[in-house]
């Protein structure tokens, strides 16, 4: 699908910015079962929506998950507030809910983890 074709091609123009040494589109097109040509066109897609401006400033950072914080906050409130109403609806007299042992809005590092692809090296994958 279109989202999953956008993360891989995310990642690999990340990798890109990021490194001298890269692994070429055709592993990232194994990668993601998808033809070259079809890594290429995104790519392309990819850097003409963002006008090839890769680098982000700190204080954009900021910005992005100062709105990512936010958006959590208002799903965590809504979700909160819907299952107050259910609650009210079953005849339960104590509507109200308490923040106590909500989630953080930040995901904690037990659930970061690596995953690797078995694919061999670049050259192995892509034919000369």
């Amino acid at each position: 699908s279109n989202i999953h074709a956008y993360l891989l091609v995310s990642l690999m123009t990340a990798c890109k910015f990021l490194q001298d040494d890269f692994p070429p589109n055709c592993f990232w097109a194994r990668v993601g079962q998808m033809r070259t040509e079809q890594v290429n066109a995104y790519e392309r897609k990819l850097l003409a929506a963002v006008e090839f401006r890769l680098f982000v400033s700190a204080e954009e950072y900021a910005g992005f998950v100062r709105e990512l914080l936010v958006l959590r906050w208002c799903e965590d409130r809504a979700s909160s507030s819907l299952a107050s109403w259910f609650r009210m609806e079953d005849g339960n007299a104590s509507a109200t809910s308490s923040r106590a042992g909500s989630p953080s809005p930040l995901p904690s590092r037990a659930h970061a983890g690596s995953y690797a692809v078995p694919l061999g090296p670049a050259e192995a994958v892509c034919p000369p």
